[in-house]
């Protein structure tokens, strides 16, 4: 299964995900952000396909593979 991921930076967060079924919606809600932010970006931002897989065990091992810590 392919979703988007934004990425975008936030003076108070830091780096902030957010997670969408299409590229068009991640990108609005990137550019959103990127508006309503009041310092420039302190990092590479932008819009990332992620093939995950559907099954139950293939996206426990993906998990496990790539959220190893809270921050992701």
């Amino acid at each position: 299964m392919r979703i988007y991921r934004a990425q975008f930076f936030d003076r108070d967060m830091g780096a902030r995900l957010a997670w969408f079924s299409n590229a068009k919606d991640a990108g609005k809600h990137l550019r959103d952000q990127q508006r309503a932010r009041i310092d420039p970006a302190s990092g590479p931002e932008g819009v990332t396909p992620v093939d995950i897989p559907a099954g139950k065990q293939g996206l426990l091992n993906w998990l496990n593979a790539n959220f190893t810590s809270d921050n992701g």
